[in-house]
């Protein structure tokens, strides 16, 4: 009964190892599995890689064109906002210019007027002085004129 009992358990433990011989053959092909689907996703990777490399230079130079389209949008935009700004002092200024300028007109207008005025009332001192000088001559040359003949 040794035997059989030895027997029985050798069958057992050849079975025992033929099941874990199973499990690590089954085990060792999922892992082939595994390797060979990382493989393929490495694949993946490097052409996706590449591709992008590829691509890089398309972004790159699409990088720099849009700063540049940006740079002269900023630059038009800065542009047109000066001009804005210039046109809304310039007639501001303009205003105030005229402003300016119709006080200075109604000045010179007054000033005008004053000096007319002064004028006249010079022309009517210096026509009075002037008559006043001739009635002095007239009457020196009369007061003159009775004394000579007076000697004479």
């Amino acid at each position: 009964m040794s035997d059989k009992q030895d027997m029985g358990s050798n069958d057992q433990m050849m079975k025992q190892e033929e099941r874990e011989l199973q499990r690590y053959l089954q085990i060792r092909d999922q892992m082939q599995d595994e390797i060979k689907s990382v493989k393929e996703q490495v694949e993946q990777l490097r052409e996706i890689t590449k591709r992008f490399i590829a691509h890089f230079d398309v972004f790159e130079r699409l990088s720099e064109d849009a700063r540049e389209q940006i740079r002269l949008e900023i630059r038009n935009a800065a542009c047109e906002m000066a001009r804005l700004t210039a046109s809304e002092i310039s007639s501001l200024i303009h205003e105030k210019v005229d402003a300016t300028a119709k006080r200075l007109n109604q000045t010179v207008s007054e000033a005008e007027k004053g000096l007319s005025r002064l004028n006249k009332h010079n022309n009517k001192r210096l026509l009075l002085i002037a008559g006043l000088a001739c009635l002095l001559c007239l009457s020196a040359g009369f007061g003159l004129a009775l004394l000579y003949f007076r000697t004479f």
